[in-house]
């Protein structure tokens, strides 16, 4: 029997082109959206063309080379659509590393937007964040 959801839920998973949450960057990002009214789960998955080389150690992981980001969008002109998708759902996160790199997307050009409500570990206690833009 599935849990019942008071809210909308959004995993994501996030390859990027390395380790490091200042330096590197973001070159593909997955969600899927399971929503409160039980009807079937949305899924998105989009490569990011990060701007930046991709390291060769990350290569090695997640197996996406620099000829499958070139004529991708940067994160910049995807950011609304994620937005929209996400909505007003909670984001449980599990692995801490795609919790920290959001915080390196506040040196994009484009207004980022940062979760509304994130479920952390097996806790689940909730962190708020507000929206953030570069005029801030």
């Amino acid at each position: 029997m599935l849990p019942i959801l008071k809210k909308d839920l959004v995993f994501f998973d996030l390859e990027a082109t390395g380790l490091h949450v200042i330096r590197d960057r973001i070159v593909q990002i997955a969600l899927i959206k399971y929503f409160a009214d039980v009807r079937a789960p949305e899924e998105r998955c989009m490569l990011v063309n990060p701007g930046i080389p991709i390291s060769e150690e990350a290569m090695a992981v997640h197996g996406i080379t620099p000829d499958d980001v070139r004529n991708k969008p940067t994160f910049d002109q995807i950011a609304k659509e994620i937005f929209d998708f996400i909505g007003d759902a909670d984001l449980p996160v599990t692995i801490p590393i795609d919790l920290i790199f959001p915080s390196s997307w506040k040196n994009s050009i484009a207004p980022v937007w940062i979760f509304r409500s994130i479920i952390v570990g097996s806790s689940m206690s909730s962190v708020s964040f507000t929206k953030w833009s570069p005029a801030h």
